[in-house]
């Protein structure tokens, strides 16, 4: 239900439901979280994503690799590579290891946003931090610098 509504953009039903969830007596946790962040990340509504966000980090919840793919997807999707690498090393400095899905995520932004020459600097980084790149890294690499060849 959830992740259906935040997908959606319907901010008033994800709080309906969520509430509904805690008056039950469910305590949300960070899968809880994931699910609403990661809606609102494709449903590109960054505001939305925020808020979660900060109702987590209120609840004490700490956030994980997949909670900080989906807020770099959210922002990614926007092409806002500054706001991934505030997110990236927020997410560093909490002692979450950097994976293929966060690094790909990145690129894809970067992809998108068509700086290859930043879409290079974080393939370095990716392989500086010793994450192995596969196929989906190659394929967003050659997405960006076709795109790019072709502008």
């Amino acid at each position: 239900m959830l992740k259906g509504h935040a997908r959606t953009g319907n901010a008033a039903q994800c709080e309906h439901w969520y509430e509904q969830m805690v008056a039950a007596g469910v305590q949300p946790n960070v899968q809880t979280f994931n699910t609403l962040l990661d809606g609102c990340a494709s449903a590109e509504d960054t505001a939305l994503m925020e808020k979660w966000y900060d109702k987590m980090q209120a609840a004490g919840i700490t956030a994980d690799e997949k909670v900080y793919n989906a807020l770099l997807k959210g922002h990614a999707r926007k092409g806002s590579t500054a706001e991934c690498e505030r997110l990236y090393n927020q997410m560093v400095s909490s002692g979450a290891h950097p994976n293929a899905y966060i690094f790909n995520t990145i690129l894809d932004g970067c992809a998108a946003a068509g700086d290859t020459a930043l879409m290079e600097k974080w393939f370095g980084r990716m392989q500086a931090a010793g994450v192995v790149a596969n196929k989906f890294t190659y394929n967003t690499l050659l997405k960006g610098l076709l795109r790019k060849s072709i502008e």
